[in-house]
């Protein structure tokens, strides 16, 4: 991510003087790591999760400067997903070992993501209660479509 320090132009008003520069990154990562969670299952998904790297490192470097506790928790989220299933449960692990109190749909989409492994991985007994908790977060949530993805999820492990 390149950073102007100049000036910045914004819709509708001209152009930023460089003192407000920073606000406009800082904006530009937040967008950037609201998506990361999706980002990193579509790419799992697809098989390209090679290609996000960059991004990670990107905002891992981010995060260590910030100290940001959700940019880390979103990165701690992220991990396990990128991971090759012999490190997964480990960052798993620590993922759900942080605080997510006070981001309830990370929390639910980190316990979706344990569970769905678990459930690849074959360990459908352990699967079921990461899945039934992230159930009960989307439902509260009112997240509708995650609550029936949770449920497909907890269906398949029998």
């Amino acid at each position: 991510m390149e950073m102007m320090l100049t000036t910045t132009a914004r819709p509708n008003s001209g152009t930023v003087p460089a003192s407000r520069s920073r606000i406009l990154c800082a904006s530009d990562v937040a967008a950037r790591r609201v998506r990361l969670a999706t980002a990193a299952a579509t790419a799992v998904g697809s098989g390209q999760a090679d290609k996000l790297s960059d991004i990670i490192a990107e905002l891992e470097e981010i995060a260590a400067r910030s100290g940001s506790p959700l940019l880390v928790a979103e990165l701690a989220c992220a991990r396990p997903l990128l991971s090759g299933d012999d490190a997964a449960e480990a960052l798993f692990v620590a993922a759900l070992g942080q605080d997510l109190t006070t981001h309830p749909f990370l929390d639910a989409r980190t316990l979706f993501s344990v569970g769905r492994w678990l459930r690849i991985q074959r360990r459908s007994a352990d699967a079921r209660a990461p899945l039934r908790e992230s159930i009960e977060l989307f439902d509260t949530l009112g997240a509708a479509q995650w609550s029936t993805r949770a449920r497909q999820e907890l269906r398949a492990t029998g």
